[in-house]
């Protein structure tokens, strides 16, 4: 699956927020008891798990990542619809 912008984006914005609060993604991983390659995989929507979006969105302070999130998995469910609509 080809990663959109928003993907990319939503990870970014996750990095950025974290440092902020003196975390990396491999220390929120650490804390939340998963691997960084699945919270990479998470954020870019290749893996879904809501309740790890909002661990990652109450430990950095930015309850706004739930709503990115939700937005970024519909916009992958129409990308997702497209393509199969083009077989």
């Amino acid at each position: 699956m080809a990663k959109s912008s928003n993907d990319l984006c939503i990870r970014e914005i996750v990095k950025k927020k974290a440092r902020e609060k003196g975390y990396s993604l491999n220390g929120i991983a650490r804390i939340l008891g998963k691997t960084p390659t699945y919270i990479r995989s998470v954020l870019i929507g290749k893996e879904v798990s809501r309740p790890t979006v909002y661990r990652i969105a109450k430990l950095i302070d930015f309850p706004e990542l739930c709503f990115l999130y939700e937005e970024m998995l519909e916009n992958q469910r129409i990308e997702k619809g497209k393509r199969e609509g083009e077989r």
